[in-house]
């Protein structure tokens, strides 16, 4: 599931799109960034907090073997029946504050893991995955809001034949004929709140549920031209 293509292309009104976007406040907001190299038989992306979902979709949808697995889910509601049904079965799950941790370690098919990032795209999946030519490795937690942008904070290894796959993907409505060498980085700016009647006068309620509404920017540089792509959002 791939949010900040929807925020541009797709459908903006989905609950889990929202859930990303809870952590912002009103005004300008760096997003996420990734840089995207390719050297010889290898494209190597490195890129910030809000690419780690999307970056393990992308290396599971090249993969046929099976994925060795390592790290945490956290989920904003009790999934261990629904975890138990894919196939999926937790080493251990702890809460806290308002979230459930799941620990998975085991070897998994692509195909189930895929069914697990499309089944809660609202899950943080900090995932270590390693399959074939394909690895992911992913930070053991989320950063807190207003921290610096960690730009190493996920990375995913992949072979060079699948460069259409990450141009597709992580590249989308930019006419590139090769990676090289891509930086790509996002800006909000979030204008107002739009606040459910039912909340407005319930200050921690009023965040969790309200709309953000602004604007969107993507940038990609390669090659020394910068392109900007922009949409209004409310998410």
């Amino acid at each position: 599931m791939n949010y900040l293509r929807e925020l541009f292309e797709g459908d903006q009104n989905q609950e889990y799109i929202h859930q990303k976007f809870i952590r912002y406040g009103r005004g300008h907001k760096k997003g996420p960034k990734a840089v995207i190299k390719k050297r010889g038989n290898k494209i190597k992306i490195n890129a910030s907090y809000g690419f780690e979902n999307i970056l393990g979709c992308v290396g599971l949808e090249t993969s046929r073997d099976e994925i060795k697995t390592k790290g945490n889910m956290i989920s904003f509601q009790e999934i261990d029946d629904s975890l138990e049904l894919l196939g999926i079965t937790p080493e251990k799950k702890r809460k806290k504050r308002k979230t459930f941790i799941y620990k998975i370690n085991g070897e998994y098919t692509p195909q189930t893991l895929l069914r697990a990032y499309k089944e809660y795209p609202s899950c943080i999946f900090l995932l270590d995955l390693r399959g074939g030519e394909f690895k992911l490795k992913t930070k053991s937690s989320p950063p807190k809001p207003g921290k610096d942008i960690d730009e190493e904070f996920c990375s995913l290894q992949l072979p060079a034949s699948q460069e259409k796959k990450v141009l597709d993907e992580i590249c989308f409505d930019e006419q590139l004929s090769d990676i090289d060498e891509v930086r790509i980085w996002y800006e909000y700016n979030i204008k107002e709140f739009d606040i459910p009647e039912e909340y407005k006068n319930n200050p921690q309620m009023a965040r969790l549920h309200a709309k953000r509404v602004g604007v969107a920017k993507r940038f990609i540089s390669h090659k020394g031209m910068e392109n900007v792509l922009t949409a209004e959002i409310r998410v």
